[in-house]
């Protein structure tokens, strides 16, 4: 608590620094606007200046937010943006952000991936803020409009995930047919000579066009930029919605199949001697056999009625089926030389999500000169989950330089693809927040709490037998606090509680089978907003809190006894700095450390895997000389990063270097873009994370090429 108060009070001192030096606000006569289109009862409105990021973000219960009176820290990415940098998963558009690092290599099987230092999956994914629907492995972006990243375990808002999450979620925001026809259809080209094809096809009917239908399909197949590695995707989303006067009803419907051949994943190593360097970016040192595939469908019926002009009800059910298998191989690097030894594996998983609900209502009213905006939430998730695996009985020696190349080995052949149930999982939650504003809203304060429980069911997944199960339950307060002392200055604080489902002790400690409490993540912020017209920049303060398990290494107990702190700095900027000079990006700084362990032997360590510096800027030019060329440019660096947490072994600092360009035209009366992006120019070789004391193959210099055409 004390470091939050400190905190707060030298952004006071800041801000009022801010305010007094700041010229008066200009009108924003240049943002762009997004056409009216209704998503799950909000509507997507203006984006800022530079049409990179939309001024608004979809805050649950309390609906769409202009980004100054938001009290936490959220980037909320417009489709324009996710078309021009050519982002093929949520992790290439993550790169925008630098208080994100990327986990899974390139093109792996998996989007991994660290907010504020915390790990998060897809688990931590929402679409139009239903948790547990969106594909389980990696997912492709056709289908969204936008893309909103929010900093903190906002369970209070959205509800939680299946996994929970600590640093933060992202929210996608379904596409839905706009007034205007479309048809687009667009030829990417990927790596060494993947090809694809896109479309993107919208329509509206009807009196007054209530009644639109939005489809998006994406097939790429081919070789990456990565050795011996191919991938083909196929991808289908379908979005039907109704817009009336008092009731806005859609439906979503996708199905994503994505197969990798060689892909790549985390890298161990034995502790005692200095990490070797990087292999070849674009060289893979996982077998020829290596495969990962996955399949995943989703349906969403969502919808809102205004009972009257101030208040609304809302609702949304979906479920989701999703299965995949790896042809693994584990790498173990034994030496300095990069001498290696690697396992064999093959597993099944299963993902399900039978049913995830929620049901509210919200609205506002006024207390005299106090204005109130009240929301309430039901929510339900009913989550399933299995994996099983094989062991080959040999283990073979390689080199991360010069891999070893064995045939498949023979139990993976014929094995079953179909993995048996490992756990149930129900969470059941109740939100209640009230967004009181003072002095014509001047001041905000966010006052909320939610109520959740746990049911969890564990399954052998060998003889299908019950292990273990409980039922627990938690309440979690959240505030906030937004003041703004002129309409374009925000300072806010927030303290946010996260909850997610307890542990299990394994088979190999004494303890074995014993159930563990939900685990409570706790952040305390403060920021800083300032909108100079066509740029903004924020700045931020945050500790976040999240307790962790470890062995006891004297009893061989399991105890979710241990902690890792971690305190931030964050600044992040984006709009138009200039006419026709754009900029996207901001500085991160993570003080990671382990605050409990085991007997204290660790306690003042760094975090593993959590750098201390990050620093993504990416720029984009209008050169006028040439009417519709565009040039573009990005920087990432990463500090150096701990493999262990004795803090022995460590990962150097690299920075990569982006750069492309696009070209609008019109042809045949039609618009056309071309769009040239090269990730890495300058083939730098790095590991890029060492989070989770496994090494990352940084991304080798990659192009990516499309040209779009709309019919």
């Amino acid at each position: 608590m004390s470091f939050f108060i400190n905190a707060l009070s030298i952004f006071v001192a800041v801000a009022s620094a801010t305010v007094f030096a700041a010229e008066t606000r200009s009108d924003n006569s240049e943002t762009n606007t997004l056409p009216e289109v209704d998503v799950n009862a909000e509507k997507v409105t203006d984006i800022y200046a530079g049409g990179q990021v939309a001024r608004e973000a979809q805050l649950g219960l309390l609906g769409n937010v202009d980004f100054l009176d938001v009290p936490l820290s959220s980037s909320s990415y417009t489709s324009e943006t996710i078309v021009n940098q050519q982002a093929r998963s949520v992790t290439d558009l993550m790169a925008n952000d630098a208080s994100i690092r990327t986990l899974s290599g390139a093109d792996g099987s998996y989007d991994f991936f660290t907010i504020r230092g915390f790990q998060g999956t897809t688990s931590s994914h929402s679409l139009n803020g239903l948790f547990g629907v969106l594909p389980a492995q990696n997912m492709a972006l056709d289908g969204f409009e936008r893309a909103e990243i929010i900093k903190g375990p906002t369970t209070l808002l959205f509800g939680s995930g299946p996994l929970g999450y600590a640093g933060g979620s992202t929210n996608f925001i379904a596409k839905r047919a706009a007034d205007d026809p479309l048809t687009r259809i667009s030829l990417d080209y990927y790596g060494d000579g993947q090809g694809g094809t896109r479309v993107d096809v919208g329509r509206r009917f009807g009196e007054d066009n209530a009644i639109g239908i939005r489809f998006n399909g994406n097939f790429r197949d081919g070789a990456t930029a990565i050795d011996g590695q191919s991938e083909r995707l196929g991808l289908g989303v379908l979005a039907i919605d109704y817009r009336g006067e008092k009731a806005r009803v859609a439906l979503d419907y996708g199905i994503q199949s994505y197969l990798i051949d060689r892909p790549t994943f985390g890298i161990t190593i034995t502790p005692g001697f200095r990490v070797p360097s990087a292999p070849d970016a674009g060289d893979n040192p996982f077998p020829s056999w290596a495969k990962a595939y996955s399949k995943d469908n989703y349906l969403i019926l969502s919808g809102e009625y205004d009972l009257t002009p101030a208040w609304t009800v809302f609702g949304a059910v979906g479920r989701r089926d999703g299965d995949s298998y790896v042809t693994n191989a584990y790498i173990n690097i034994d030496d300095a030389a990069g001498n290696a030894t690697v396992f064999p594996s093959f597993e099944p998983y299963k993902s399900r999500t039978s049913l995830s609900t929620n049901l509210g209502v919200r609205g506002d009213f006024q207390t005299g000169s106090v204005s109130h905006q009240i929301g309430l939430m039901a929510s339900l998730i009913r989550w399933e989950s299995g994996f099983t695996f094989t062991l080959d009985d040999f283990s073979f020696a390689s080199n991360v330089y010069d891999p070893a190349q064995p045939a498949v080995p023979a139990p993976f052949r014929g094995t079953s693809r179909h993995a048996p149930t490992a756990s149930r999982y129900e969470d059941t939650g109740f939100s209640l927040v009230d967004n009181i504003g003072f002095f014509d809203d001047k001041l905000q304060v966010i006052l909320g709490a939610r109520q959740q429980r746990f049911q969890v069911e564990s399954f052998d997944v060998f003889t299908g037998a019950a292990t273990n199960q409980y039922d627990k339950n938690k309440l979690s307060p959240s505030v906030g606090v937004v003041l703004k002392p002129r309409n374009d200055v925000s300072l806010y604080a927030n303290y946010m509680e996260g909850l997610s489902s307890g542990p299990v002790a394994d088979n190999t400690v004494i303890n074995a089978g014993e159930v563990f409490a939900p685990i409570k993540t706790e952040q305390a912020e403060v920021g800083l907003k300032k909108d100079w017209g066509h740029i903004t920049t924020t700045l931020a303060l945050f500790q976040i809190k999240q307790p962790s398990g470890y062995i006891d290494s004297i009893t061989n107990e399991f105890n979710v006894a241990g902690e890792q702190r971690n305190r931030g700095v964050e600044f992040s900027t984006f709009g138009q700095i200039a006419h026709g000079v754009r900029v996207l990006g901001g500085v991160s700084y993570i003080d990671a450390e382990i605050t409990e362990s085991d007997q204290g032997a660790l306690n003042g360590n760094d975090a593993v895997g959590v750098p201390e510096w990050g620093i993504n800027i990416g720029g984009e030019w209008d050169i006028f000389a040439v009417p519709g060329l565009t040039l573009t440019g990005r920087a990432i660096y990463t500090s150096e990063q701990y493999v262990d947490e004795n803090n022995t072994q460590e990962i150097p600092s690299w920075t990569r270097f982006d750069a492309g360009a696009r070209y609008a035209f019109r042809a045949f009366n039609k618009e056309a873009v071309v769009r040239l992006n090269v990730l890495n120019v300058f083939d730098r070789d790095y590991w890029s994370s060492a989070f989770g004391s496994q090494l990352t193959l940084g991304t080798p210099r990659t192009l990516l090429l499309s040209t779009s055409f709309d019919l």
